[in-house]
């Protein structure tokens, strides 16, 4: 929507909060989780995070985490196997929504865009996690019990 003011048009932002979602697949056994590497945001560059990305307009939080784990490694679950376990807003008023999923197709996962896709084992976290993903992993097994928050 554009707004005239003083001669200078300015677009006003409807909806100035973005979400975003992260996902935590995991094996059968609970062993292993597949993680991301990511290449931005910059902040992020080189370092491991959950699968995930930006909610689309209009979209639901759950369909989002079904397509952005496809998208980012191929493996297709649908929306009603992704249990939320934890949610954030920052300083800048985005916020984040936390899920896993358990599945024998957490071993195909693979690299489908320009950031490398790996199965980590969960007693061996590589150092280059971000410094909160071991406590949402161990967050996210604590809560498999419960279907979401």
């Amino acid at each position: 929507m554009l707004y005239k003011k003083r001669r200078f048009f300015v677009k006003k932002r409807l909806n100035s909060t973005k979400s975003f979602v992260v996902g935590f697949l995991f094996n059968p056994s609970l062993t292993h989780v597949v993680l991301i590497e990511k290449n931005k945001p910059l902040w992020q560059k080189g370092r491991l995070n959950g699968l995930g990305g930006l909610v689309n307009d209009g979209e639901s939080i759950s369909n989002a985490i079904s397509r952005e784990v496809f998208e980012e490694s191929g493996v297709m679950l649908p929306p009603q196997l992704w249990s939320q376990f934890h949610k954030t807003t920052n300083k800048d008023d985005k916020i984040v929504h936390y899920f896993f999923a358990v599945s024998s197709l957490a071993n195909k996962a693979k690299s489908n865009e320009k950031e490398k896709v790996s199965l980590v084992s969960i007693n061996q976290l590589p150092s280059n996690c971000l410094h909160d993903i071991k406590k949402l992993i161990m967050l996210a097994m604590g809560r498999m019990d419960c279907t979401s928050i």
